[in-house]
Parts: structure tokens; sequence; C-alpha cells
């Protein structure tokens, strides 16, 4: 569900103090508008999406009452801010995360539209993986390629529509990405199954993007922070090839297509072109490998034989 306000006195009372506990003064000089978007609620987590004009959110002694001694991981996807909480100030750049403490007071202001994903989180995600959060409250988290990683994951939830079983270990790999990230940024080593996160954030993206013509292993591996040559190991540590699951994945959604009445009328070239294909020729190889049969023959037969 996506709110969305122009009014700033129903968005400081019925949102931010209601709901979240906080508040907000807008830029004077700005017109307002404000969108909240939850996508993920699970035990270990909750993220929300949070669009904002210019002015600063904050929550004081009052607003801090609440009780809730939850951590929120507050990440910049567009535009940057400054942060003051625990006697801390900090400046956080496009890209940016920082860490606060919803139990003490806090202000994060910025002079521009900015859009950034909170994630609360309860405090032992941190505490129990050796981090101590304290040292990075207020603070501008060094970019490792496990924080890459995490706004990457974060990215692919944000476009579905979990069921709770999947909301559940989403839920569970962004609490671990994000220990992870603050031992990157203590200046721990990663764990070692940090492998297998990386492979289903992988996986997710070529079953979100498979009609990317451009999506490859060296584009996924950028947005991972990773080489190359890395993904391809973690790929062949689970017995799998980006090439071939990126094939799976178009060849599947043309060959749906194929048996679908309401596609009766795209052309063959249009539904391989929709599934990332840019050279015909390569298409008809690979779809004959895989069905053997060309487009055409399953096309001919109808989806009563499929």
């Amino acid at each position: 569900m996506r709110l969305v306000s122009k009014n700033v006195a129903t968005f400081r009372e019925q949102i931010c103090r209601h709901l979240f506990k906080l508040d907000f003064e807008p830029h004077e000089s700005s017109d307002f508008s404000a969108a909240i978007e939850p996508f993920l609620d699970a035990p270990e987590g909750m993220c929300i999406r949070l669009g904002l004009s210019p002015g600063t959110i904050y929550r004081d002694r009052e607003l801090a009452r609440d009780g809730v001694d939850s951590l929120t991981l507050i990440i910049f996807e567009r535009g940057s801010g400054h942060v003051e909480h625990m006697g801390q100030e900090a400046d956080i750049p496009q890209g940016g995360v920082t860490l606060l403490r919803n139990c003490e007071p806090g202000r994060l202001s910025s002079p521009r539209a900015r859009s950034v994903i909170g994630l609360v989180l309860p405090p032992d995600t941190l505490l129990k993986s050796g981090a101590i959060p304290d040292r990075l409250l207020a603070q501008r988290w060094a970019d490792t390629p496990t924080l890459k990683l995490l706004r990457s994951y974060l990215t692919c939830i944000a476009r579905i529509e979990p069921s709770p079983d999947v909301a559940a270990a989403a839920g569970r790999h962004i609490c671990e990405l994000t220990r992870l990230a603050a031992l990157e940024s203590e200046g721990q080593p990663e764990k070692q199954d940090l492998w297998q996160i990386r492979l289903a954030v992988a996986l997710q993206t070529i079953n979100q993007r498979y009609d990317d013509p451009y999506l490859n292993e060296r584009s996924v591996a950028a947005e991972q922070g990773v080489s190359t040559r890395y993904l391809q190991k973690i790929f062949e540590r689970a017995g799998l090839k980006f090439t071939d699951r990126l094939h799976e994945v178009r060849l599947a959604a043309v060959h749906r297509n194929l048996l679908d009445e309401r596609s009766s009328d795209k052309t063959i070239l249009r539904m391989a072109m929709d599934a990332g294909y840019r050279d015909i020729s390569s298409f008809n190889r690979f779809f004959m490998r895989v069905y053997g049969d060309t487009p055409s023959q399953i096309r001919k037969r109808g989806p009563l034989n499929h």
C-alpha cells in the first residue's frame, strides 16, 4: 500500500506522529509532497520507502518516549542529507547509509527532495553478530561490497509483493546483510556464507529483469560490488551457470507466450525481443536445444499438447 500526501498537517499528524512517532518540518520555500510505501513486513524487520520534499524529519524527546528500542538503517536512494543523533553529526551522500536508535531523539534534514529506504530492525540484529551499533550510530557507513549487495537486494524486494514465506526469508536475508555490512564497516571480514545471499540476489535479478537485453554477468556483478569472475564462482559453487539460467528464464517466457491465446497477434520475433533476445538466430538455436521443436511448431500445436 502506497500512501501519498500533499497536505503537510495531515502528513505530520496522521502519518508521521501516529504511525512512526516522528515529526516533520517542511522547507519554507518548497511545495510539500510525501509518499510512503511499506514493502516488507516480517518478524525480523520492516522496510519502508519514503519520498519526501525538502525539510527535516525528526524525533524529539516526547516522541522518543514510545519505549521502542529498535534500530533504523537509513539508505539514501536519491538525494543526500545531514544527520544529528546522540551527539553525533554526519553528512550522508546519495547511496550512503546511517544507523539511528529509535528510542533516542534525532534529526535528518535535506535541502532537496530525497528518497530513502528505512529498515526497522530489532536491537539484537546487530548485537548478536559481534558488531557494536553505538559505534555506527549517526555515522556514514563504509561503502563495502556487502552494503552494495544490501541495496541491490532491497531494490529487488521492493519490485514484488512477497508471500508470507518469501517475506520471512527476505527478512532473514536483510538482517544478515545488515549485520555483515556493520561488521565490514567496523573493519571485520565478511562471513563465508554470504555467497548464498549473493546467489539469491543474482537469481532474483534474472527473474525480474530477464527482458533487459543488456543484462549480463558483468552488470549484475557490478551492482553487487564484486568482480565478474567472483560472481561466476558463486554460480559454479551452486552447480549453476549465469548464462544458462538467463536463457532458461527467457525461453520459458517465450514458451508461455506461444501457448497463450492472448499473444496470438504477436510475432515470434516480437516475443523473443520482449524476452531480452537481440539475435533471433541464437534464440532459435537455444529454443530448439531446450524444447526440441521450433517456436512455430509449438505455436501451431497449441496449448493442449503442452
